[in-house]
């Protein structure tokens, strides 16, 4: 696939990696109506002259040779855990697996949703979280609204979300009075467990930051007074992890709890499928678009570089995915919509630009028969 044209050798370095590409005086060959102009396909090239390694100054870009017919992308590079994509719009991108694939199940069980919201349920959850009040009429939803708390629950998916008004505050909500982030994961339990929202699929409990207010002095200072916790409660169900149910529980001044939002539907089992393998699932993730809803983040990189080296960064490396892990996982996100909890594979890549790094992730389906995921990006 990579052919020498000439004695002279171009090496792409890529993370570490070196791949030999042909000496020419052209540029990566685009897909048919790629566009040029973005920083994507441009590659910092080393040239190799009687086996001395020279920094090109000028703007050298390589050239891959692709077999007559062009086979199309994604195209790997021979002995090497590098592919080729080129997502429309996108130039070429370069990604690399840098983990060894895990082992699965070969079946998994899917579920369906079976969400039903009752008058009956209403009552129950206002019941729960202590709060009474008139009922008012939303667009999808049943809202009530009592004396110092507001409870909205939606028809579709049975989502809660619970907040007290007026809260968090400078004086019920001040640092000193606040418990301890180990404290209010504590106190958000008992919570649960004394108001019977806990549940019995719990797989984590995260303590996290939560919401912090502050007073604007003089000269731009700022002074902090108030700070509250939020805990999130995430899922399991036969061993694997819901992406998207999760419990979230706001803690505040002497451990007032402030807010709850909760999305855990019901499920009942559906069928038994065959999943296709990791490998596969990989095959598919180089078939699309990896840089969709991160494309300001990207677009960020590319801009910082080029404010900092000019038309310099017409050398900077090409974009390069490094997968580093994939997870099998129930997706949840959708399951108000299809109706079903099905499996899914969740590839975390970090997009890396020169010695720019940012984060990325993306949900394949395990049984593509069932059709696609809802298009999320996290």
């Amino acid at each position: 696939m990579i052919k020498l044209l000439s004695s002279f050798v171009l090496i792409l370095c890529i993370t570490g990696i070196v791949l030999p590409v042909s000496s020419s005086s052209v540029m990566w060959l685009p897909p048919a109506g790629f566009q040029r102009g973005t920083n994507f396909i441009h590659a910092n090239l080393v040239l190799e002259i009687n086996g001395l390694l020279q920094p090109s100054e000028g703007i050298r870009e390589a050239l891959i040779l692709l077999p007559d017919p062009d086979p199309g992308f994604p195209i790997t590079v021979p002995g090497t855990d590098i592919a080729l994509i080129s997502p429309p719009g996108r130039g070429i991108i370069l990604v690399k697996m840098v983990i060894p694939y895990s082992k699965y199940p070969g079946m998994m069980m899917v579920y369906r949703d079976v969400t039903n919201v009752t008058q009956e349920h209403v009552i129950a959850v206002a019941r729960k979280v202590g709060i009474e009040g008139k009922y008012i009429e939303c667009d999808g939803c049943t809202h009530i609204e009592g004396k110092k708390s507001e409870l909205w629950i939606e028809n579709k998916s049975g989502t809660i979300s619970f907040d007290l008004t007026n809260r968090p505050n400078g004086l019920e909500d001040a640092p000193s009075i606040t418990p301890t982030i180990e404290e209010s994961g504590r106190i958000a339990l008992r919570y649960l467990e004394s108001t019977g929202l806990i549940e019995k699929e719990i797989e984590s409990v995260l303590p996290l930051k939560g919401e912090e207010g502050y007073h604007l002095g003089r000269n731009n200072t700022s002074t902090l007074i108030s700070r509250c916790y939020q805990v999130i409660f995430s899922r399991n169900l036969d061993g694997t992890r819901v992406v998207g149910d999760s419990i979230r529980v706001e803690v505040c001044g002497n451990g007032d709890i402030i807010e709850l939002d909760k999305d855990w539907p019901p499920y009942a089992p559906y069928k038994e499928y065959p999943i296709i393998t990791p490998e596969e699932a990989y095959e598919h993730f180089l078939e699309l678009d990896v840089v969709n809803v991160y494309e300001r983040v990207i677009g960020s990189m590319s801009r910082e570089r080029y404010l900092k080296f000019g038309e310099k960064t017409r050398e900077m490396m090409p974009l390069t995915v490094n997968v580093t892990k994939i997870n099998l996982v129930y997706y949840g996100r959708d399951t108000h919509e299809s109706g079903l909890l099905r499996p899914a594979y969740e590839f975390t890549y970090d997009f890396i630009l020169d010695n720019w790094t940012e984060p990325g992730m993306m949900y394949l389906p395990a049984v593509p028969e069932l059709g696609k995921l809802e298009e999320w990006l996290a």
